[in-house]
């Protein structure tokens, strides 16, 4: 009887994780690939849904760069520094509706290299 009881228990809370674990994510949207060099800024998919987006961004030119994504009041979320010729990294943003740009900033100084987002709410 004891033996039942205990796995009944485990078989809540292994139900119970499973349902945290999908409500956790319920707005991440999935990646975006970026292609950094010192004069363009190629971002795959420039028409987005609103939520939680990873941006991972990969620095072909010859100078270290930054990347930021920014809306009508500046920069939205983290941004990435110091990203080395030949690197790639993740930056992850959350985007309601609107017009955003991408931004790469080769040497990483100046107005950058844009390239204009839209994210819908569908």
């Amino acid at each position: 009887m004891r033996l039942a009881l205990g796995s009944a228990a485990a078989a809540v809370l292994v139900a119970g994780a499973a349902l945290t674990g999908c409500s956790t994510g319920s707005d991440a949207r999935g990646s975006v690939h970026v292609v950094a060099t010192d004069t363009s800024c190629a971002v795959d998919g420039t028409t987005l849904t609103a939520g939680t987006w990873t941006f991972e961004v990969s620095n072909q030119g010859r100078a270290v760069t930054a990347f930021s994504i920014e809306g009508a009041s500046g920069v939205v979320g983290d941004q990435l520094r110091d990203l080395a010729p030949g690197a790639t990294k993740t930056v992850t943003v959350a985007l309601a509706v609107g017009d955003y740009d991408a931004v790469c900033r080769p040497g990483q100084s100046g107005g950058g290299v844009r390239q204009q987002l839209i994210v819908s709410s569908r």
